[in-house]
Order: structure tokens, then sequence, then C-alpha cells
């Protein structure tokens, strides 16, 4: 037979703040998740009135110009809707007396909106390098340098 030690207060104060971490970490990627939706969405607005505003489209010496943007919006929606997907509800049931049924769906949950939040942010970061490829090597081709 094995006999349990009584846990130290420091053994309890440490589950109590992995447990805090553990739920509170689903309101943090929803948070994480609404925050890039909002600035997603604030950059595209100003990068499609830069491009709107100076013409720029206009002045980059491509022939193609304008499928390369209409491919980096393409991915900078895709980003906005993965964003937004990271923090939409979850719609099962969940059986509230059922420990086990708890935490498997709250890593359901956790895993879904960390996946769905990482493809938005990488999408994000290469609509954003994109747009500077292009502003670069528009620019560059235009005035003579290349």
């Amino acid at each position: 037979m094995i006999q349990c030690r009584k846990p130290s207060i420091k053994s309890l104060e440490l589950q109590k703040a992995g447990i805090e971490l553990f739920t509170g970490s689903i309101k943090s990627l929803d948070d994480a998740a609404k925050a890039l939706v909002v600035l997603e969405t604030s950059l595209l607005t100003a990068y499609m009135g830069i491009f709107t505003f100076f013409k720029i489209n206009e002045k980059l010496n491509s022939s193609h110009i304008n499928e390369y943007l209409i491919i980096i919006l393409l991915i900078w929606l895709l980003s906005v809707i993965c964003s937004s997907l990271a923090f939409a509800p979850f719609k099962d049931k969940i059986d509230l007396n059922c420990v086990t049924e708890i935490e498997e769906v709250l890593y359901k949950i956790s895993d879904r909106k960390k996946k769905y939040l990482l493809i938005g942010f990488i999408l994000f970061i290469a609509s954003i390098l994109l747009s500077i490829g292009v502003l670069w090597f528009g620019s560059h081709s235009s005035s003579g340098i290349v």
C-alpha cells in the first residue's frame, strides 16, 4: 500500500497557479487573436489608402503589379480570416460533471485557437514582407537602378 504525504502549501499554490494558467490561456489566445485582427485591418486600411492616394500601382514599373497587389491582398485577407477563426466560439456540449471531458475540451479549444492564431500571424507577416518587396523592387526598377 502506498501512503501519501499531505501536500505542502507550496505545491498546492503551484497546482492552483497551473490550473489558472491552463484555464486562462484560452482567454489569452482570444485576446491575442482580437488584437491581431485589429492590427491587420488597421494596417490593411492604411496600406490601401497609401496605394490609392499616392497611386503607387501606376508609378511602379511592372507589367504584373496589379496581380501582385491582388495576391498580397488575398494573403492579407486570409490572415484576417484565420485570426478571426481563432476566437470563434466552441459549439460542442460539455458534461460539466466530468473533469476528464472538460480537460479534453479545453485542450481541443486551446489547440484550435493556437493553430488559427499561428496561421493568421504567419500570413500577416508574409503579406507585410510581400508588400515591402513589391514597393522595394517596383520603386528600384522604375528609377532605373536595376
